[in-house]
């Protein structure tokens, strides 16, 4: 499929979904990382490179390649960079170091407490759920982690786990079944 000359006249929602499909297991990362960058090469222009921006680094991430993570993303200073581009970026440089950057996330997770009482969303839900961990409120992790949970429960499509960076169903999604097990399973393990 990444050498196939129809891979330039794919749809950008086609690309979109099978970006996701190769982002289901680790075995695919790479896949997904070759299959943007080629398909990002026949399609130049900023618009499709802005639009799969985020996708380019999810993969990245998922594949432990961390400083090319952080190398997508540090087009802007942290200071200015969207909540998903910083949530990524202290991911990556997580990865990076092999230490939780918690001063990092602490600030991060200052600059969102508005925005995380108005979600609904499992996935950002499990983010700020992990960034709070992450900065050392146990209190809002669990409660943000319940929330993920809660949003999650029924939902029929996949869902992106930020311990895993793969697209999980649902009920592997957030948590993996307990709170016991919060934070035991994740992708800076070998």
């Amino acid at each position: 499929m990444i050498d196939s000359p129809a891979l330039a006249e794919l749809p950008f929602d086609r690309v979109d979904e099978l970006h996701k499909e190769l982002l289901r297991s680790y075995d695919t990362c790479g896949y997904a990382i070759l299959f943007l960058r080629k398909w990002l090469a026949c399609n130049p222009g900023p618009e499709h490179r802005n639009a799969f921006t985020q996708d380019m680094v999810l993969s990245l991430i998922a594949a432990k390649r961390f400083a090319e993570a952080k190398g997508e993303i540090e087009g802007d200073a942290p200071a200015r960079m969207s909540p998903h581009s910083l949530f990524n970026f202290l991911m990556a440089d997580w990865g990076m170091t092999a230490k939780v950057p918690h001063e990092l996330f602490t600030n991060f997770v200052n600059n969102i407490a508005e925005l995380a009482e108005e979600e609904t969303d499992a996935n950002i839900l499990q983010c700020f759920s992990l960034a709070y961990w992450a900065s050392g409120d146990q209190e809002r992790a669990m409660y943000y982690l319940d929330q993920a949970l809660r949003h999650s429960t029924g939902a029929s499509r996949s869902m992106f786990s930020c311990w895993a960076y793969l697209y999980r169903s649902p009920a592997r999604s957030c948590g993996f079944g307990s709170h016991e097990s919060y934070g035991s399973q994740n992708l800076f393990k070998n």
